[in-house]
């Protein structure tokens, strides 16, 4: 395989790093050069030795034609990614995990070539009234907006990733390797919103939870700047929460439906809503429908039966699979429109990003090949 030095991209070996990991001092330490040299090569300020090259994609598990793909979309940009316990997660982490997203919106733009995916189903003034740090009340107003949008009324909502799908929101579920992050999102410059949940969570509903809190962000907050969302995380965060637990848990119906204050109720209750206990306590008590004693007593409850990390029901109801790539690359297959070496080729990522980002199975691609020899044409 040739290739030419002058061929490659420096910013998709930046990009390589990031997802990755590393530092420009951790990955320039790993393959014995200086920080400067390999700023250098991703400023292209320098032309980068093939042996070098190679290195670097061998330690990043990148294929060689990644850092020659010229990128055809704009990237994450000035949007704003949302983060799940976004003051824990290190700032490594947090770019690391938004260059998921960069690489999650190449692949959709991949495929939109082939597959008329659905358009976003969002009213542009739903939240046209919206300031920083927003009324409860306005949070409760826009969550029934937005049901009634929907024409899901105030019944549970039995698949909230299929719906959210169906309405135009790209999600992916992947590993997240962290405990600091449980899901995070992003609008693009055209409007599309980007979700991506934590695949490594104990509990289905609490990953529910973490999709209806992006899906606040993405609602109430996509509008707002980088600097803005970083000025005001506590507020934002809050104000996620809260819309949250209003989406799945409508004020009328939930409250019709809390018959009685034991944690058996609520059991019979999680079932139907698919919301945590905790989750359905917290909504309780903000709703007034149980008292602060009330509140204090259920969670002392919970602490002594050891619910805090699972709970009843945990084991049973299942994780919600996004779908819309998955179903896209098998639709392409089925009809020869692309196949392995195609796919592989035009989105030059590695194997395991594609089937991650694509929830594929692992292997669906095939098994990584011993890679070819290069050579360097001088």
């Amino acid at each position: 395989m040739d290739y030419q030095s002058n061929d490659i991209l420096g910013y998709r070996i930046k990009e390589a790093r990031t997802a990755r990991g590393y530092s420009l001092e951790e990955l320039a330490k790993k393959i014995g050069l200086s920080r400067q040299s390999l700023s250098k090569y991703e400023n292209e300020e320098m032309k980068i030795p093939g042996e070098t090259l190679i290195h670097i994609a061998d330690i990043l598990e990148f294929p060689i034609g990644f850092f020659r793909k010229i990128k055809k979309n704009d990237g994450i940009g000035d949007s704003p990614v949302f983060f799940r316990s976004l003051r824990k997660a290190g700032t490594k982490v947090k770019d690391s995990l938004g260059q998921n997203v960069e690489f999650l919106e190449e692949i959709y733009s991949y495929f939109t070539q082939y597959i008329d995916f659905p358009k976003l189903d969002i009213d542009s003034d739903i939240n046209s009234n919206y300031k920083i740090g927003i009324s409860d009340l306005y949070i409760e107003e826009v969550t029934l907006k937005l049901r009634e949008q929907w024409g899901l009324g105030e019944r549970p909502i039995n698949n909230l990733v299929d719906l959210l799908q169906r309405k135009g929101i790209v999600i992916a579920r992947i590993e997240l390797d962290t405990h600091n992050v449980d899901a995070f999102s992003n609008v693009t410059a055209k409007g599309i919103p980007f979700m991506i949940l934590g695949s490594d969570k104990q509990s289905a509903v609490r990953s529910r939870m973490d999709c209806a809190h992006e899906l606040g962000h993405i609602i109430l907050h996509s509008h707002l700047t980088k600097q803005e969302v970083k000025e005001n995380h506590n507020i934002i965060e809050e104000e996620a929460k809260k819309f949250a637990s209003a989406f799945l848990l409508p004020e009328n119906s939930f409250s019709n439906d809390l018959y009685s204050v034991n944690l058996d109720s609520f059991i019979y209750l999680k079932e139907k809503w698919k919301v945590s206990i905790a989750g359905m306590i917290v909504r309780a008590h903000n709703l007034k429908l149980i008292t602060d004693d009330q509140y204090t007593y259920l969670f002392k409850r919970i602490s002594a039966k050891k619910w805090r990390i699972k709970e009843p029901l945990d084991d049973v109801l299942k994780f919600e699979e996004p779908a819309l790539l998955k179903e896209a690359i098998n639709l392409l297959f089925d009809n020869s429109m692309l196949d392995n070496e195609r796919l592989l080729e035009d989105l030059a990522l590695s194997r395991k990003d594609i089937e991650s980002l694509c929830c594929l199975e692992k292997g669906f691609l095939g098994e990584d090949e011993v890679k070819p020899l290069l050579r360097i044409i001088k």
